[in-house]
């Protein structure tokens, strides 16, 4: 009776300790956080002058929405940079991230009014993968 115990809690021990292992397989570390935001800081750079050209063809050119989607596009690699840098010297991004949420929500809208060319396209692409890898890392609930 004593080893069928000793079994169990060793069979138990031993499932215990490989969902722990999992779990933090499953968190993003530290280091591929700044990553990601480093990445997403140049792919935001690369990303704004190809919109910026899409802009100025589109049929919000020569108004105020293509001035403020000019000005979010120069904006928000700034943004990011300033959530990298929180990062870095805090380990979190509880004021900065939905700053750069809201941002990337509004250029997302306007990259739906604008016609934009492939480079643009495959730009915004990587930055949309790279917000929702932050977000889901720190578990991000937009606002509705």
């Amino acid at each position: 009776m004593r080893i069928k115990i000793l079994i169990c809690l060793a069979c138990a021990a031993t499932f215990l300790g490989l969902s722990t292992h999992a779990a933090a397989q499953g968190r993003v570390s530290d280091k591929d956080l700044q990553k990601f935001m480093s990445n997403m800081k140049e792919d935001s750079k690369n990303f704004a002058e190809p919109f910026k050209k899409d802009l100025s063809k589109s049929t919000i050119r020569k108004t105020s929405g293509e001035k403020t989607a000019k000005q979010l596009a120069d904006q928000f690699p700034k943004q990011v940079e300033g959530m990298l840098n929180q990062f870095k010297s805090k380990k979190n991004v509880d004021t900065t991230l939905p700053t750069v949420y809201s941002s990337y929500k509004r250029l997302d809208d306007y990259m739906s009014k604008v016609s934009p060319s492939p480079k643009t396209v495959d730009s915004w692409s990587k930055v949309k993968q790279e917000m929702d890898n932050i977000t889901k890392a720190f578990n991000f609930t937009p606002p509705a």
